[in-house]
């Protein structure tokens, strides 16, 4: 932790010295995205959270500047899931529900192509699984008549995310982008897992 601490330290006065310096926006915000990851496996839910939207900050302006730099867009996507995955976590269900849609706006179109998006495959598979997995939290916790729909909403966020994963072509721990993320394996868990 004392090294990313460190490391982002420099990239801040790299930036400071140069605010045009893109490589270092670049490190800075992966940093924030360690960092996150870090702060999220300690327990440190609320610091982690502030960590993503830190990378956020930075990767979207530079997404919205160059809308032909497919790979700022995705970082952008995948560290929406990381925030959607907290915010679900919380209890903070729209909020989630947005950032996960959010995800799947930016990526999904990248799917469609002739030769999908491997990355963005893997951003479809984890926002659909993570609107699963929110679902299936609010169905165990309702009443019956809900909790019917909420299941079946459930079921097809889990099908959409393993649609996508039998497109990736050799599914690993990180997606292209160095993100963590899901996998196959788990998405058939929940779908067997669902009453």
């Amino acid at each position: 932790m004392a090294n990313l601490t460190l490391g982002k330290d420099i990239a801040d006065k790299a930036i400071e010295a140069d605010p045009h310096y893109a490589v270092g926006k670049q490190i800075l915000a992966y940093l924030n995205v360690y960092l996150g990851y870090v702060e999220e496996r300690k327990g440190a839910d609320a610091a982690a959270l502030s960590s993503y939207r830190d990378a956020l900050n930075i990767w979207k302006p530079m997404a919205t500047k160059a809308a032909t730099d497919v790979d700022t867009g995705l970082r952008v996507a995948s560290t929406e899931i990381k925030v959607a995955n907290l915010l679900a976590k919380g209890g903070h269900y729209d909020d989630a529900t947005a950032a996960y849609q959010q995800a799947l706006s930016d990526a999904g179109p990248l799917t469609k192509t002739g030769v999908p998006n491997e990355w963005a495959l893997y951003v479809v598979a984890d926002a659909s699984s993570g609107l699963g997995d929110m679902f299936a939290a609010q169905a165990r916790r309702h009443v019956r008549e809900k909790k019917t729909q909420e299941w079946d909403q459930a079921r097809s966020w889990y099908q959409r995310s393993a649609e996508a994963w039998r497109q990736v072509h050799n599914p690993g721990a990180m997606n292209p982008g160095g993100f963590d993320c899901g996998s196959p394996k788990r998405v058939t868990a929940a779908l067997a897992a669902i009453p």
